[in-house]
């Protein structure tokens, strides 16, 4: 059989190729695998608009941050989750710093967001006066701290990581009194149980995220003022919140599509309703909302974010 120069080129093409990194195969069917811990199957339909504008189809997935992040370490580039949509917590935060997300993305995203997530909705912090207190004084973080008892219906104190990571950020300067010490002394206060106001007139506060006066409506309006919220004011810095938060897996075998779905996130008419649906405030918003609560969007930090990924714990 005779030798031709371009069979060892075609066979050195072969091997190379042979040899290349693996990449994930994109899937035939044109959808989104959507990882969340904040949306159900059910909340597919809120991406009805989606599929008939893109023909793309967005599939839900619901579980926890921590076993998405398992689930990206055991499938590597061959997972089937293209995206996530989380709420901060120390399960987010670990994904991120696993490099599982694609830190550079072309999209029409406001120019603020520049980490690996892309914000897109808040779940502010906020104080419920006890119903006996008839007091409108605007209470910041201090006044909690060292004026009034207080109690918090988080369920776990990695809750409250996005507040505590703000103001150590609001606090690196400050000598006189050191983030440690305030941390200890806002934590000591936490009270498994609701202390009431007795006679004296002293008004239990309760910590909450904004979210939690919807979702927990019926337990809390026997003790609380749930209807107007006081968003804590650290010395007119800005209220605290959790931020609900998109981000692109790296090796997403539908990538393109998922930064289709990234750009229709801030779409302002779904913004809101998506915002609507977890009970948080819209990352956009332009004139009045239909929801009223989104409305009275509270006052934020410009660099939350970035605060938040320099102190993530």
């Amino acid at each position: 059989m005779p030798f031709y120069p371009w069979t060892s080129l075609l066979f050195l093409f072969f091997v190379l190729y042979s040899c290349s990194p693996r990449e994930a195969r994109p899937s035939r069917k044109q959808r989104i695998v959507l990882a969340t811990d904040c949306l159900t199957k059910e909340d597919e339909r809120l991406f009805k608009g989606f599929k008939k504008y893109h023909h793309i189809d967005v599939q839900i997935v619901e579980m926890s941050a921590d076993s998405i992040l398992y689930i990206l370490k055991k499938e590597g580039v061959n997972t089937e989750i293209d995206a996530v949509l989380l709420r901060y917590g120390k399960g987010s935060a670990l994904i991120q710093d696993n490099h599982f997300l694609k830190s550079s993305v072309n999209s029409l995203a406001p120019a603020a967001q520049s980490l690996d997530y892309f914000t897109v909705g808040q779940d502010p912090y906020v104080i419920l006066k006890n119903v006996r207190d008839s007091s409108n004084k605007q209470l910041d973080l201090a006044n909690l701290v060292r004026q009034t008892p207080w109690s918090t219906d988080l369920a776990i104190s990695s809750d409250l990581n996005p507040l505590l990571s703000a103001v150590k950020a609001r606090m690196k300067d400050k000598k006189k009194y050191s983030f440690h010490d305030w941390e200890k002394d806002f934590l000591k206060n936490n009270t498994a149980s609701t202390r009431f106001a007795d006679s004296t007139g002293r008004s239990t506060c309760l910590l909450t995220l904004y979210s939690h006066t919807s979702s927990r409506k019926e337990k809390l309006e026997k003790s609380y003022t749930i209807e107007t919220p006081i968003y804590i004011n650290q010395q007119n810095g800005g209220s605290y919140y959790q931020p609900v938060r998109f981000g692109i897996v790296r090796h997403a075998r539908n990538f393109t599509n998922a930064t289709v779905l990234l750009d229709y996130l801030f779409n302002v008419p779904f913004n809101r309703r998506l915002n609507n649906r977890l009970v948080t405030f819209p990352i956009v918003e332009r004139g009045k909302s239909p929801y009223p609560y989104q409305n009275a969007s509270p006052k934020m930090f410009a660099w939350m974010d970035r605060a938040m990924r320099r102190f993530p714990l």
